[in-house]
């Protein structure tokens, strides 16, 4: 009995033997899975959530150290407007050594009152020494510090050479312009000129006289239509 048992037992697992090998050998030759092996399964199949794209990094704006193009504008370079030039010396106070005895040409403002028809003459027969002493001294206050540019000066008559001097405190002078392309005899005389660059001044002065060994003609002679200097207001230096 036993022995029948055992061998229905061996039949039946030969039997399910083959039936495997077979069913193995189906799978093989059988129906084949169109499911692409690498392909992605969809969101409804897998049940899990997209997959959100990683957002693409900003490449920083390269650097150069070349220098910028020179066809780049450039800002435009604004310079400071030339100071307004005037006449320093207009209607300012102007003292002279000495004045002829006359109402229409003994006033020293004439010099400075910018009208080319009145004058001031420094010459007179009862100023003492007349004939030896020719010197003439204009002094003029401009009432403050100045840098000076020019000169227009309109003799009516003029014995020797003249020298225009400059001051800042009314000691110290210095020369700014010397005219000495005189004649023996006085005459007339249309005078200007630049003056030396940096010319400061508070007080101006014109120094008439014949120069020395020097003999004249006739009557000497100092008189001035007009006298005019220009420049511009400067800082007082302490």
């Amino acid at each position: 009995m036993k022995k029948t048992v055992l061998l229905v037992l061996a039949m039946l697992m030969v039997i399910c033997a083959v039936s495997c090998g077979k069913s193995a050998e189906g799978g093989k030759s059988g129906k084949v899975d169109e499911t692409p092996v690498n392909s992605t399964p969809l969101p409804e199949e897998t049940g899990e959530a997209p997959a959100t794209e990683a957002p693409k990094e900003t490449e920083a704006p390269q650097t150069t150290d070349e220098p910028a193009s020179t066809e780049t504008a450039q800002p435009e370079k604004t310079t400071a407007p030339a100071p307004k030039l005037v006449n320093v010396v207009y209607e300012k106070n102007v003292v002279t050594d000495y004045n002829e005895k006359s109402e229409t040409v003994g006033d020293p403002a004439a010099i400075v009152d910018g009208d080319e028809t009145t004058r001031w003459s420094g010459f007179d027969l009862g100023r003492p020494y007349w004939n030896t002493n020719l010197k003439h001294e204009i002094t003029i206050d401009l009432g403050g510090r100045y840098e000076l540019k020019d000169f227009y000066i309109i003799w009516e008559t003029l014995t020797g050479t003249y020298s225009i001097l400059v001051s800042e405190d009314g000691n110290e002078w210095k020369t700014a312009y010397e005219y000495d392309n005189f004649t023996t005899k006085a005459g007339a005389l249309i005078d200007e000129g630049d003056l030396p660059k940096d010319t400061f001044a508070a007080v101006i002065k014109i120094v008439a006289d014949l120069p020395e060994g020097e003999s004249f003609e006739g009557y000497p002679y100092c008189s001035i239509y007009e006298f005019e200097v220009y420049g511009c207001e400067a800082a007082v230096q302490e």
